[in-house]
């Protein structure tokens, strides 16, 4: 197999002999010269081990070495602008390392200007893309963290921040300077989308499969009902509601269960609704306190000429028992 490798350079060398100017042999090893002597000996093919001193091809134990003179670049298709192909039937690419695990295994730091793959692109200096990308580099962040610089200036006040640092939460958000001064504003689908947590379907704004705790919840809402509290307007009647209640079973403008069960509740709506009703409630319980207040006064009046007439016919009771008293005693004294 060397011989036949050793002849086609041969071939080669014969073929180029305006460039080669000797061909002497050492050994082994094939050695070619520049046209003239001033080039010195310029690349040598064939043996085994290490050699420095100038360019060489080597086959050791079946692996292919192509290196450069100490201290020179190699270059691989350096003066043509053609495609360059790197195992096309199959193996993997190893840079910086003897064992390449992956199509294209790098043991080392990569600079690039741009990354594109079918569904993304990393450009590095555009502010139009991703330019800034960082697991843990940034002097600013520790392992298990991503900042992204999308724009801006590059320090550390303009990156978005994922990671899973505090205590294993995951945490999406921006930093000026440390993880622990959060600043700046974060947008979730600025320009339309819904925002899904817990479910795959997003049929609003936000979408939650799941208990929400929070502090302080508010809602923007129109038409607050202070209107029920005008002169002129006009409620239902507790016979009415009545009636209502008797057909639908629910309140009027209050959604019933099934609706509720199919389409949700709409928090500032029924909030609104609510006080609505509550609002008409204490209407109603300030006119029947006023038509208790005159029944009652009513029956004051009533017990007043009660105990008025009780008094009328207390005093005339006592009138005729003293009539009978006085009577009983004549007769007693006619008899004698």
């Amino acid at each position: 197999m060397k011989l036949k490798v050793n002849y086609i350079f041969l071939l080669m060398i014969v073929s180029l002999n305006t460039l080669g100017q000797a061909l002497p042999v050492s050994g082994n090893q094939y050695h070619l010269y520049g046209p003239n002597s001033n080039w010195g000996e310029y690349f040598q093919v064939g043996g085994n081990g290490q050699i420095t001193n100038h360019a060489f091809i080597a086959t050791t134990n079946g692996n292919l070495h192509l290196d450069s003179k100490a201290g020179f670049a190699t270059y691989i298709n350096h003066y043509n602008q053609g495609p360059t192909f790197i195992n096309t039937q199959g193996g993997n690419v190893g840079i910086g390392t003897t064992n390449p695990s992956e199509k294209l295994d790098v043991n080392g730091n990569i600079n690039v200007v741009r990354v594109k793959s079918s569904t993304a692109i990393f450009n590095s200096n555009s502010r139009n893309s991703l330019n800034s990308f960082n697991t843990g580099q940034d002097p600013n962040l520790s392992g298990g963290w991503i900042a992204a610089d999308f724009g801006g200036n590059d320090n550390a006040s303009d990156r978005l921040v994922v990671g899973t640092g505090f205590g294993g939460k995951v945490v999406i958000g921006t930093h000026n300077f440390n993880l622990t001064q959060w600043g700046g504003d974060i947008l979730i689908s600025p320009n339309g989308g819904n925002v899904a947590i817990g479910t795959t379907s997003a049929r609003e704004k936000l979408s939650v499969n799941g208990k929400i705790r929070a502090h302080e919840i508010k809602v923007e809402i129109q038409n607050w009902p202070d209107y029920v509290f005008l002169k002129g307007y006009e409620k239902a009647s507790l016979k009415d509601i009545k009636r209502y209640i008797d057909t639908y079973g629910h309140l009027p403008e209050v959604p019933s269960a099934e609706e509720v069960k199919e389409k949700g509740a709409s928090l500032g709506e029924v909030n609104k609704v609510l006080l609505k009703k509550i609002e008409e409630l204490t209407l109603h319980l300030i006119e029947k306190e006023d038509e208790i207040d005159v029944l009652k006064q009513l029956r004051d009046k009533d017990n007043i000429q009660s105990k008025k007439e009780q008094k009328s016919i207390l005093e005339r009771l006592g009138a005729l028992e003293e009539i009978i008293r006085h009577g009983s005693n004549a007769s007693t004294k006619t008899f004698n």
